[in-house]
């Protein structure tokens, strides 16, 4: 267990880059990919969530990480917000209609 800053960490492989993010992160967003609750839970390591959490089923620490880095992965995968509003002028500037996600970063 690597403890650093009264904060601890999973070193993981995320699109095939190792990299050290805080396990409450990577626990939530496991949570999150299996659509659980995460109302009133700590989740800041398996041993806090299992403590807090209501649900009958929690999943396992591993099974929890496994869909962490699903879900993690998948949000590398969406745009950011810069590529949509370059994605938004390009198409202005073509006179090309707009998605709804463009449409929403413009200020008017």
């Amino acid at each position: 267990m690597d403890i650093t800053n009264n904060e601890e960490f999973y070193t993981l492989t995320i699109n095939g880059e190792e990299k050290t993010l805080p396990k409450m992160s990577i626990l939530n967003r496991g949570l999150t990919k299996l659509n659980l609750s995460q109302d009133g839970v700590n989740s800041f390591n398996y041993e806090t969530l299992s403590q807090t959490y209501s649900g009958d089923n929690l999943p396992s620490e591993d099974e929890l990480k496994t869909k962490g880095v699903e879900q993690l992965e998948h949000e590398t995968t969406l745009p950011t917000i810069e590529d949509v509003k370059a994605s938004a002028k390009a198409k202005l500037i073509a006179g090309e209609a707009l998605t709804e996600d463009e449409a929403n970063t413009i200020v008017l």
